[in-house]
């Protein structure tokens, strides 16, 4: 959103991270030093504070979302074939004006995203990795289950590897989803059984992140200059 208006800036983002209920201004610009360091984004360079230079989004964050909004839309096209041509621009020079349509899309959702979070998913999105561990066990279910969310087995060293994570770092995490009500462990720790009630939110949660995408590109489609004409 701030990258739009020209004003992408850690100390920008970190201010929005922290009005939004995103995140804490400091979490946000370890996040940015974080991508300064491996070549994600890039900043201008200038005097005073860093944190008020302009960032750049490098190649290989680029890609990485390339790949990301590609498996997303293609998800979505199972339910609405309207958003293919969107998938035709992922490798082209409209995908970072696609994505900046997207994200405003689901910014007018952010209500209704700080609902899901303070309901419980927030556990799991303030983590380290703690979305993609959540989004692991779903896939490790089996596909003919009743519920988005039901029971997954668990390998703590798998999840601790996959994602660069310590297994404490995961204990904590489930211990304390466990105590919110979210899931319980079984089988001596070796399977999670997930709550109803954090199955229908990440499923809510995911049906809103569609409905935001399936708005910014209608939005998007509508307001490109080829449609226009």
């Amino acid at each position: 959103v701030v990258h739009s208006s020209g004003a992408l800036t850690a100390q920008n983002l970190s201010q929005i991270s922290k009005s939004r209920g995103i995140g804490s201004a400091g979490r946000a610009l370890k996040y940015v030093e974080h991508l300064l360091r491996y070549g994600l984004v890039s900043a201008e360079p200038g005097g005073g504070r860093w944190t008020t230079h302009r960032l750049t989004l490098g190649p290989i964050l680029l890609g990485h979302y390339r790949v990301r909004f590609r498996a997303i839309l293609e998800a979505l096209r199972l339910f609405d074939p309207a958003v293919t041509p969107a998938l035709d621009m992922v490798q082209t020079e409209e995908f970072l004006p696609l994505c900046l349509a997207l994200a405003g899309a689901n910014d007018d959702s952010s209500e209704l995203a700080r609902q899901f979070y303070a309901d419980g998913l927030g556990l799991f999105l303030e983590r380290d990795c703690g979305m993609l561990i959540l989004m692991d066990l779903m896939l490790a279910q089996p596909a003919d289950r009743s519920r988005l969310l039901d029971r997954a087995p668990l390998s703590r060293y798998g999840l601790a590897r996959d994602y660069g994570v310590s297994r404490a770092h995961i204990n904590k995490l489930l211990s304390d989803a466990a105590v919110a009500g979210l899931l319980s462990l079984e089988d001596d720790g070796g399977a999670v059984l997930f709550s109803h009630r954090l199955s229908d939110l990440l499923e809510l949660h995911n049906a809103a992140i569609f409905l935001g995408l399936r708005t910014g590109i209608s939005q998007y489609m509508a307001s490109r200059p080829a449609a226009r004409d």
